[in-house]
């Protein structure tokens, strides 16, 4: 590894084991094979901060069971589908302390009960969830968690979902879903739920 500073070159007769003195303004990094110099100034470091991916902190969350999910909801909490308890987790990225949970697989409500929750997707009142078992798509108003839509079943026709994995809501409302074993993306209104259509997903090459 090469440390590089900026500064103009050595003057003469300076002492080759001399610290290289980093200038204001100027940026320095220890640079990897292959990578390369940041530019200098200000303008430097933030495109440095944008490149790299750093771990800020880490917590253990030992009420988690097969966590699959995770989505970051507006009031800055994350939301996470706990599958293997068949509830929703909601938790503080500041803390690491766990803030409620809600849908346990035993609720006597069928719709509101989840059997393997997984994807997740909000907006600024709503949260979606793909409930993979249940072959289902429900939609949950954040506030108070009730349940305000829920549609699927278990098939291949229109509407009909095979185990539903990951959620994307689009910026005009569509939420798309992936149909994972009809080997598909189904698009609905993510108003009402209603259906919309879907698209089939080639196979690749092996």
């Amino acid at each position: 590894m090469q440390q590089h500073a900026a500064g103009g070159p050595r003057s003469r007769g300076s002492s080759s084991s001399a610290t290289p003195q980093k200038q204001p303004g100027s940026s320095s990094a220890l640079q990897g094979p292959g990578e390369e110099a940041a530019p200098s100034g200000e303008s430097g470091e933030r495109r440095d901060e944008q490149l790299r991916l750093r771990l800020q902190t880490s917590y253990f969350l030992p009420s988690l069971d097969c966590a699959s999910s995770v989505v970051c909801c507006p009031d800055g909490s994350l939301c996470i589908s706990n599958t293997g308890s068949h509830k929703l987790v909601f938790m503080s990225p500041e803390t690491g302390e766990q803030i409620s949970t809600f849908a346990e697989r035993n609720t006597t409500n069928r719709y509101g009960s989840f059997r393997g929750p997984r994807g997740l997707a909000c907006d600024l009142t709503s949260l979606y969830v793909s409930d993979c078992y249940n072959c289902a798509i429900k939609k949950f108003n954040l506030s108070d968690h009730r349940m305000t839509a829920v549609t699927g079943s278990y098939g291949e026709g229109d509407g009909q979902l095979r185990y539903p994995n990951g959620l994307a809501l689009a910026p005009d409302g569509t939420l798309f879903v992936a149909d994972s074993s009809n080997g598909r993306i189904a698009a609905y209104d993510s108003e009402n739920l209603h259906f919309r259509f879907w698209f089939p997903l080639e196979r690749g090459p092996a």
